[in-house]
């Protein structure tokens, strides 16, 4: 494996943190990476001062990585093809040097795996999140596949038996009013940040908790790792079941493997929205989390949905963030401003084609939910144009 070189201490470093999250499993692996114009010592990437601000708090990991100084760009070229010729993946950390026809070959049969966190595609968290699969003795995905639905099924056969109601929470303003409000008449699904409030968490005790956001939950950032710390102490102290998505599990569980047996890895697979995961263990990839997993797992388990902070942005609002949050469900912005500046080209995107996106997703998935006789009442009045008419008042 190959990691191609770079021009200076801070984008090495930089990418050494990333692999030390995103690819902890290093027992076969054969990482080289080259670099060039500048001179370092070892002992200056063990030195804690030089961590990216922004980064995870995980010690640095150099194991299995070969660090190699390369001046010569048409050496590295060569070096680069004669790994290509002995079937190795390149890794491609600046895609702006791989724009030949040749290199778009090669990434389209899956020889170069772009991670460039400087790139407005999401194929880069993506592409991050995987590389632990490229150990491939690490883990069998029929096992994990089949482990994860039934510890699932055991668990919705049980709640069927005793809830009429389902309750999902989204992170927007209204559920700063969550406990004015009795959940106990139903099943409760949590997503993502709202795990960082313990009054809140003691008030809604849910069933479920989930999250899917490559780059925002399983990513390098420190705001990711405030999030999986304020998780893993949650789910160790309660009796709780995570939900994410199937290609994040190994490297979740690679983390923490003493939370294997509450964790459910659920497959991307069809094109069109499930909403019963008992028959047909799969999600549909969505650019939400109410669309890709809060709302086919509630509609598998019950026929009346109902939902709490999943408002939208408020017109008054003219923050540059997507939606508005509540204050319980967010962190400090000095936190959130990590996220910024560790995935910079998706992030500074203008967002509203995603906001157009995900309403266009929300609003067919709602039309099949009604062909299905899924009932939907949100709590509070919401500003997502689908969920409108779904305030009963």
């Amino acid at each position: 494996m190959l990691l191609p070189y770079f021009s200076s201490f801070d984008k090495m470093i930089d990418q050494i943190y990333r692999l030390t999250w995103y690819y902890p499993a290093r027992e076969s692996a054969n990482i080289k990476i080259y670099y060039s114009t500048f001179i370092f010592d070892k002992k200056d990437l063990m030195t804690e001062s030089n961590r990216p601000w922004y980064m995870h708090s995980l010690p640095i990991n150099l194991n299995g990585l070969d660090i190699v100084k390369c001046n010569n760009d048409l050496r590295f070229r060569a070096i680069t093809f004669l790994n290509l010729l002995m079937g190795h993946t390149i890794i491609v950390w600046d895609e702006s040097r791989y724009k030949t026809l040749f290199y778009r070959i090669l990434k389209a049969v899956g020889i170069l795996s772009v991670v460039d966190h400087k790139i407005s595609s999401y194929e880069s968290d993506v592409n991050y999140v995987s590389l632990i699969h490229k150990n491939s003795d690490s883990h069998n995905f029929d096992k994990i596949r089949e482990n994860s639905y039934q510890l699932f099924k055991e668990k919705v056969t049980y709640l069927r038996t005793k809830y009429k109601n389902v309750y999902i929470f989204g992170r927007g303003p209204s559920l700063g009013d969550a406990t004015k409000f009795d959940f106990s008449d139903g099943v409760r699904i949590v997503c993502n940040q709202t795990v960082r409030d313990e009054t809140l968490m003691k008030h809604i005790k849910p069933h479920f908790l989930t999250a899917c956001d490559h780059a925002l939950h399983y990513g390098c950032s420190k705001l990711a790792d405030y999030f999986r710390n304020d998780l893993i102490k949650y789910v160790n102290k309660n009796n709780v079941l995570f939900l994410l998505p199937m290609d994040i599990y190994p490297l979740f569980v690679y983390h923490y493997p003493k939370l294997t047996e509450k964790v459910i890895g659920i497959p991307y697979k069809g094109t069109d929205y499930n909403f019963d995961l008992i028959n047909d263990f799969r999600i549909k990839g969505s650019v939400g989390i109410l669309q890709e997993i809060l709302f086919p797992v509630a509609a598998t388990i019950g026929q009346n949905v109902k939902m709490l902070g999943i408002d939208g942005k408020e017109p008054e609002d003219i923050s540059d963030r997507v939606w508005t949050y509540a204050s319980v469900a967010d962190y400090p912005e000095e936190i959130v401003k990590s996220i910024h500046a560790s995935r910079p080209g998706y992030y500074d995107n203008d967002m509203t084609d995603f906001e157009k996106l995900y309403e266009d997703e929300l609003g067919e998935m709602i039309h099949k939910a009604s062909k299905s006789r899924i009932h939907i009442e949100t709590l509070v009045p919401s500003n997502h144009l689908p969920l409108q008419d779904k305030y009963y008042g």
